[in-house]
């Protein structure tokens, strides 16, 4: 996506989100996209290969 680019959310997720620290509230609203696929970008839907996802893995420690 590029500056001036029409953008859909089908199945956006929405919230209000408030927090406070040291004596002062900030609030925001706060739009999620579960998953990107489902965007619409120029009338276009996005597809897997436009998405760069995430793989994690973990390895248990040896003795030290």
């Amino acid at each position: 996506m590029i500056i001036g680019d029409s953008v859909a959310i089908p199945e956006p997720y929405f919230a209000k989100c408030s927090v406070e620290h040291d004596g002062k509230t900030y609030s925001f609203d706060s739009i999620r996209v579960h998953n990107p696929v489902v965007l619409v970008v120029n009338g276009k839907k996005l597809t897997p290969q436009h998405c760069g996802f995430v793989q994690a893995s973990m390895v248990a420690a040896g003795p030290s």
